[in-house]
């Protein structure tokens, strides 16, 4: 999902406005974006376990930069003191709107101080801190087309692939091959920073696999097919993630005819074994997993787009949050006309733990 904050920025064009910076309170908080339309705004907030007590971190109106991309997630560093997301700064000449592919790295405190953007990281999405907070992992995407005899342009070649940065020298390593047809995402590092997972697909049509690559060299293997965005429990044991189904629709009356995609949130064990459903959304999809800092409770967001552009953006959806074995599912942010959540993530660190949800 991560992929599409780059397309979705260019479609809207958006802008930005300044924040003032103050004190982070305390108790348990997740990170999101916030895009909205009246006024226009995409902001990366923190909010307190119910959604409340906001508190910006970087983004906003018309003239603040950067501008964090949509359909992403930001990434907290293991103590929760920084916050990493991919965003665009500057202003693109020619144009009343913000629109760029050049996104990069960004980093701040988690009162939205000290913001810096990464060297090196320039066309980069998808951050994803490392344990050790000194390495941020990210992918950079290529593309390429040719005009059809309809006017129009097919894709002939999409890759993308997972890199490496060093905070402190600037700079980046690349750790996929760049291949045809080879899209890798990083979603989240073990707790001890020996493994990453990524979402890897190896051919133009082929599904999403969710795989944990060893930063050692000892190679890879596949936790879970048709899946992707997983993320580590705080203590490494088990695994969050997406898995797509793909329901058939059609109708003889207009004959029209399709694949439909929705995802549903799953957990294992960390070697891939005892998987079990978490939830079941026939219509829409589920986004962003994230694990609270006590491990037993996990957010999401849930999209009910029905095919229609509004909800591809996100308009309408909700903000939500399920214990660890299923149960208790509740609303955290309910979306409403105009405004979209993105990628809501638990804020690590000590007093920062939500629990078991009471039913």
């Amino acid at each position: 999902m991560r992929r599409w904050g780059l397309f979705l920025l260019a479609v809207l064009g958006l802008v930005a406005a300044a924040q003032a910076v103050a004190a982070a309170p305390e108790g348990p908080r997740l990170a999101l974006v916030e895009y909205g339309v009246k006024p226009a705004r995409l902001v990366l907030s923190s909010v307190d376990g119910g959604g409340g007590q906001a508190l910006p971190i970087a983004g906003g109106g018309r003239r603040t930069r950067p501008l964090p991309l949509p359909l992403e997630s930001p990434s907290w560093s293991a103590d929760g003191s920084s916050i990493a997301f991919a965003g665009v700064g500057g202003k693109i000449a020619g144009t009343q709107g913000f629109i760029s592919d050049r996104a990069q790295i960004y980093v701040a405190s988690e009162d939205g101080s000290g913001l810096r953007a990464l060297p090196g990281t320039t066309g980069a999405a998808g951050p994803v801190f490392a344990p050790d907070g000194k390495t941020i992992a990210f992918a950079r995407q290529r593309r390429r087309t040719r005009r059809n005899h309809r006017g129009g342009e097919d894709v002939i070649d999409e890759r993308a692939t997972v890199w490496l940065a060093d905070l402190q020298t600037g700079e980046s390593t690349r750790v996929t091959p760049w291949r045809r047809w080879l899209r890798s995402f990083p979603s989240s590092f073990s707790p001890d920073g020996s493994t990453l997972l990524l979402g890897r697909a190896a051919d133009r049509d082929g599904p999403t696999s969710l795989v944990a690559m060893r930063l050692d060299g000892g190679g890879s293997a596949v936790l879970a097919r048709g899946s992707t965005d997983g993320v580590y429990s705080p203590d490494g044991s088990e695994i969050a993630f997406l898995r797509t189904h793909d329901r058939r629709y059609g109708s003889r009356r207009s004959g029209e005819t399709g694949i439909e995609t929705t995802t549903d949130l799953y957990a294992m064990r960390s070697d891939g074994s005892h998987v079990r459903r978490l939830t079941r959304t026939p219509l829409g999809v589920e986004l962003w997993p994230s694990w609270d800092p006590s491990g037993e409770r996990l957010a999401y967001t849930r999209f009910q787009g029905g095919g229609s552009l509004e909800g591809f953006i996100g308009f309408g959806d909700a903000v939500l949050q399920i214990n660890a074995d299923g149960s208790c599912g509740s609303p955290i942010l309910a979306g409403r006309r105009g405004v979209a959540y993105y990628g809501a993530s638990w804020q690590p660190g000590a007093g920062r733990g939500a629990g078991r949800i009471a039913c």
